[in-house]
């Protein structure tokens, strides 16, 4: 059997390092992104909602809106 050039271990090694490197940071970063939208935005409750929808006036329609 053949032994592996030390240039193709070098390079098996620093692709891996490279996909390493890279799929640790994307993990990171979702892992921060999901921790952040938890705290910062909080869920109303239906009820609420549907009162803010009712309370809005509502605009012309567009038939409403045309000249003859």
């Amino acid at each position: 059997m053949r032994a592996f050039s030390a240039r193709r271990i070098a390079t098996s090694a620093l692709c891996a390092t490279f996909l390493l490197g890279v799929t640790a940071l994307g993990a990171l970063a979702a892992d921060t992104a999901r921790d952040r939208t938890r705290e910062v935005a909080p869920v109303s409750d239906a009820a609420t909602l549907q009162s803010q929808v009712q309370q809005q006036p509502r605009s012309p329609s567009p038939e409403s809106r045309r000249t003859p």
